[in-house]
């Protein structure tokens, strides 16, 4: 498994390299298998105030996979949600796509940078009334009955 760390706090994905500090050369063992990510990012919400840079960083995680640096993956191999398209059902869809599709060699990565509350992430269209979020438990659940070797949940919330 291959670890990233910034090389300083104000710099962006793009400026990601392994840990240890060097990039990946031809005598480095790279995983078996595809990676599959499901990237969403949320920074207007029908029912709640606007974030900054939500969207942006979805967007450059994506960016960040797709490239040599990154993996290359193919671009069927990551969705990408932004704002209006990041609604619960519209998550729910591409997940269990993805979580279906992963196979014992692959790693799924699920990446979600927008509101949270209290044992949830909250989609475009949250509404309080409903209680329509993506709850934790729910989204364990759903990533544990995966056959990806491995599983990797970012929240930035």
């Amino acid at each position: 498994m291959i670890r990233l760390r910034a090389k300083g706090a104000e710099t962006g994905l793009s400026d990601m390299t392994p840990a240890g500090g060097r990039g990946i050369g031809e005598d480095d063992q790279l995983p078996d298998g595809k990676v599959w990510a499901i990237l969403v990012g949320i920074a207007r919400y029908n029912h709640m105030r606007s974030l900054k840079f939500t969207d942006d960083d979805a967007y450059r995680l994506s960016g960040f996979l797709q490239s040599p640096e990154g993996g290359a993956l193919p671009e069927e191999q990551v969705h990408v949600l932004i704002d209006e398209a990041a609604t619960k059902d519209q998550i729910n869809k591409h997940m269990h796509e993805i979580l279906e599709k992963a196979d014992s060699n692959d790693s799924v990565i699920l990446y979600f940078s927008g509101h949270g509350i209290k044992g949830s992430f909250l989609p475009n269209d949250y509404d309080k009334e409903k209680d329509n979020g993506i709850k934790y438990g729910d989204l364990l659940s759903y990533v544990s009955k995966t056959k990806a070797k491995n599983k990797i949940v970012i929240a930035d919330v």
